[in-house]
């Protein structure tokens, strides 16, 4: 898996990605000791893209980069939407999870989906 750190540009608040998808994704290990691991993937993607682990269950995600951009352009939501549909037609995708429109969580919308190698 070719990850690094988060790059400085894409950091953001783990503590409060963690407290969301405790809330909000079905099945997040929410009771863990463990932390949240944040990777972010090295190369090939307009939208940043994050591996992560909490436990023994990971996921990935994938984020709108920051600060001013084209209207039409980077648009996880449809993304999102045109996985999930290709998801439900037995499309051979990774599983989508959960979308997030609400940039106080990220600083910009997000989608989970199941890790696959």
């Amino acid at each position: 898996m070719d990850t690094s750190e988060v790059r400085a540009e894409h950091k953001f608040d783990k503590i409060a990605l963690d407290k969301y998808l405790a809330r909000y994704l079905r099945g997040y290990p929410s009771n863990s000791n463990e932390n949240l691991v944040v990777r972010q993937y090295r190369h090939g993607q307009s939208n940043p893209t994050f591996y992560m682990r909490k436990g023994s269950q990971e996921f990935v995600m994938r984020k709108k980069p920051p600060g001013k951009l084209l209207r039409h352009a980077h648009q996880v939501e449809r993304e999102f939407d045109f996985t999930e549909a290709l998801h439900k037609v037995g499309f051979p995708v990774a599983t989508p999870l959960h979308l997030c429109q609400d940039v106080s969580v990220v600083g910009t919308e997000f989608y989970i989906m199941e890790h696959v190698q």
